[in-house]
């Protein structure tokens, strides 16, 4: 198969370009050059789209709208292109679609050149930003955090990727945040769930080629370089940016029963594209392959992958901690670990509920508390012990439980008694509790 597993890729790189050809001056358009573009169109998507009855729709609706003189009054490459554009998505509902003004790539593709592989210095530019691996880190709990913005796949990024999943290996729980990622290469995709697994071959999903006519199978890597994970709890978080690669990530491990998918639905994008040259100035990518899950024999085009917990993207973190914190809560042996875990799942589950405080309770807030003070400066509390600490910013969880910043280790609870505050608990997590009387 020729390259299938390549032409996902760049979708990030393709909005930028499409952005630039937007801000780009008009480029005028004539009769002559909409019938060529129209015609090499209809023809291409009638060839190649993946669903070939749907192709034909396509064809013959651009072809009829350009015959009734639909496109005669538009004054510009840019918007002539942009309504081809909705015209081919209003039958196919296909989202994978893109046309572009760009002559230099069509003349390439015009003279051979390969239409599936990454362009100019593409590998050189996620090089520079780390094959779009933006964060990776451990959380309270001993939770690894993975911020992925793409699935970017050479030698490089592979190696990359086991330097993230070695750095995570030991990790009680693993959260992958694709709310930012546009897809990518089927390849990495399966070369990132093979750490989620033993060394046995796992199916994860298949490719139909309609150009070929051939299927390509998808399943986990015998062999991976680093520590495997096949036991660790893992959580994607999603959004309804992500798009393409990240749903089939997500697709694959929701239906496969190995993570919980926690965000929202995501874009809707399971049919894989590759380039044609339309004419001399213009570039469609057309998507000439489909998605086809071993377990549900369909996939998530147009539909998206919906999640197992459902919260807006923002709250999507918390509410993966706070479930994660939870799980690990309930298997655990040691009594003060068991707290901290606790601990720590109180202060996610609180930031949940993004509670601002009343300004009148703030006020009553305020005050000295013995050796401590508590001042309200432009509508936030401050934390200060009077012996030896600088006022901290604190952070309201509850109307009676905040954190003081850049310490989490520590909460302040206040004794309410009807409308007035009587005193503040101060809770370390590893240490006594003590209580400080407001001083009237």
């Amino acid at each position: 198969m020729r390259n299938i597993t390549l032409i996902l890729l760049f979708i990030i790189m393709i909005s930028f370009k499409i952005s630039a050809q937007q801000m780009q001056a008009p480029i005028p358009v004539n009769k002559m050059q909409m019938t060529t573009i129209v015609t090499g169109l209809s023809k291409e998507v009638k060839a190649n789209y993946v669903y070939e009855d749907l192709g034909i729709k396509m064809g013959d609706f651009i072809t009829s709208q350009l015959n009734a003189g639909k496109y005669d009054n538009l004054s510009s490459m840019q918007e002539f292109l942009k309504t081809l554009h909705d015209d081919l998505v209003s039958i196919s509902h296909d989202k994978h679609f893109n046309i572009q003004y760009n002559p230099e790539r069509a003349k390439e593709l015009k003279n051979g050149d390969t239409p599936d592989m990454p362009r100019d210095n593409e590998d050189d530019l996620m090089k520079k930003d780390n094959y779009a691996f933006k964060k990776v880190e451990i959380l309270p709990g001993n939770i690894a955090y993975i911020d992925l913005r793409m699935f970017f796949f050479n030698e490089d990024s592979k190696k990359t990727a086991d330097a993230v999943m070695n750095f995570v290996s030991n990790a009680d729980a693993v959260i992958f945040d694709l709310r930012n990622n546009s897809g990518g290469d089927p390849n990495m995709v399966r070369y990132l769930t093979s750490y989620l697994y033993s060394s046995k071959p796992v199916h994860l999903n298949d490719l139909y080629n309609r150009v070929e006519n051939k299927t390509e199978e998808f399943w986990t890597l015998e062999n991976v370089p680093g520590k495997r994970i096949p036991n660790v709890p893992v959580y994607v978080l999603t959004s309804s940016f992500t798009f393409s690669g990240a749903e089939e990530f997500s697709y694959n491990l929701k239906n496969l029963k190995r993570a919980t998918i926690i965000g929202e639905t995501t874009g809707g994008g399971a049919n894989p594209v590759r380039g044609f040259a339309i004419s001399n100035e213009v570039v469609a990518r057309i998507p000439i392959a489909r998605a086809i899950s071993p377990i549900t024999k369909t996939n998530w085009e147009g539909t998206g992958v919906s999640p197992d917990v459902s919260v807006p993207a923002p709250d999507a973190l918390n509410k993966a901690m706070s479930m994660a914190l939870e799980n690990l809560s309930s298997k655990a042996n040691d009594p003060q670990w068991k707290k901290s875990l606790d601990w720590s799942k109180t202060v996610y589950e609180a930031k949940l509920t993004s509670y601002i405080a009343d300004k009148n309770d703030l006020e009553k807030m305020s005050g000295d508390y013995g050796k401590r003070v508590i001042t309200l400066e432009n509508g936030a509390l401050y934390y200060k012990n009077k012996s030896w600490q600088a006022p901290i910013k604190m952070i309201a969880l509850s109307r009676d439980t905040y954190m003081i910043d850049t310490m989490d280790d520590v909460l302040i609870k206040f004794a309410w008694d009807a409308d007035k505050v009587k005193g503040i608990q101060i809770i370390p997590m590893t240490m006594p509790e003590d209580y400080s009387e407001k001083v009237n």
